[in-house]
């Protein structure tokens, strides 16, 4: 005898199972999207001291116009270079009174005779290859301050440059033969410099106060809107040189304004020893962290992830970023990058369901 008392759930069951039917039926055909974004993943080749000693890297450059050429500063190594992205390395300074005993704060490269190379040292001041960093040679006259923090180089008038050091900003108008002070309105800045790619008279500088900002020049100075900050490194969209980047010891601060206005840019709670900013995606920003590794945003820094994959060594020192290789500069070497592969998406069908 049939049990009349299951024929509710039977119907039921019958009817969900219609229902879900019914739904796929309008599926049907339809992709079901998921985004994979594939992260980069860093490898490193060196540079290493005689018997295999990690190096301690402190700065980085890219020849502008040979971009598998790049030159690593370091601390108590000299200068090394490699002609292969990074794959091999070779010492072309190093040894001696200066370059065994002091750190490579700074390197710039000079835009147009990329043979011309600038290292800004620990307490030796400024020394000059003509040479693609074959010879080096002193070019110190008229500086008080030989402790350089950082360099830059106006990319349109490659002998006007720009040192930081703990005593000032100084310039030079004849590629380092002499030096003169251009502190006028910020007292004991220098920490930091940045200069405008498009119109090289805009500066930007900090102390611990804050940073500042020079339209003519360097021969001027005033505070931009952020104070009340230790600034540890500066960055320009090279495409929108009003956007910067300031970071800190607690994160990182936008401007779209040219420094008139601020705000926090996603990463806080990170101290940030660099930045680096891709050529030719500037939406996409490197910020190399103490201890913390690299952290990349694609959005111009609103939202930011930890790009670590393959990093062995995580207190980034320095970061340079070249139209197809990325590299960062550790206390154990360079580690470099290819660009991440572009985001895949992935489609899923549902079958379809006849009725």
């Amino acid at each position: 005898m049939r049990n009349l008392s299951t024929a509710p759930k039977l119907l039921l069951s019958s009817c969900i199972i219609l229902v879900l039917l019914l739904g796929i039926s309008q599926l049907a055909g339809n992709p079901v999207t998921t985004v994979h974004a594939a992260n980069d993943t860093w490898t490193t080749n060196g540079p290493q001291g005689p018997v295999g000693q990690p190096i301690w890297i402190t700065s980085l450059a890219i020849d502008p116009t040979t971009p598998t050429t790049i030159y690593a500063g370091t601390q108590y190594w000299g200068v090394y270079k490699s002609t292969d992205a990074g794959s091999t390395w070779s010492a072309i300074a190093s040894g001696g009174a200066v370059w065994a005993t002091d750190d490579v704060n700074a390197l710039v490269i000079d835009p147009t005779t990329p043979t011309t190379i600038y290292a800004g040292m620990g307490d030796h001041g400024v020394y000059k290859s003509t040479d693609g960093g074959a010879t080096w040679s002193a070019t110190n006259s008229g500086l008080v301050y030989k402790t350089i923090s950082t360099l830059v180089i106006d990319p349109t008038t490659p002998n006007i440059l720009y040192l930081g050091t703990g005593g000032g900003v100084d310039k030079t108008i004849n590629g380092g033969a002499t030096w003169s002070a251009s502190n006028k309105g910020c007292n004991y800045c220098g920490a930091e410099l940045a200069i405008d790619p498009v119109t090289p008279t805009t500066l930007y500088t900090a102390n611990g106060r804050g940073v500042y900002k020079s339209t003519d020049g360097g021969a001027t100075w005033s505070a931009s809107g952020l104070t009340n900050y230790g600034i540890s490194a500066l960055a320009i969209d090279p495409t929108t040189p009003s956007t910067i980047y300031a970071g800190t010891a607690f994160g990182l601060n936008k401007s779209t304004d040219g420094g008139a206005t601020w705000s926090a840019s996603g990463l806080t709670d990170y101290g940030v020893n660099d930045l680096a900013i891709n050529p030719t995606t500037p939406s996409t920003v490197y910020a190399g962290i103490g201890f913390g590794g690299v952290y990349k945003s694609t959005d111009g820094g609103s939202t930011w992830s930890a790009d670590n994959s393959g990093l062995t060594d995580f207190n980034i020192n320095a970061l340079a970023i070249g139209p197809t290789v990325s590299y960062a500069g550790t206390t154990s070497g360079v580690f470099s990058s290819q660009p991440a592969a572009p985001s895949k998406t992935y489609s899923v069908y549902l079958p379809f369901v006849t009725r």
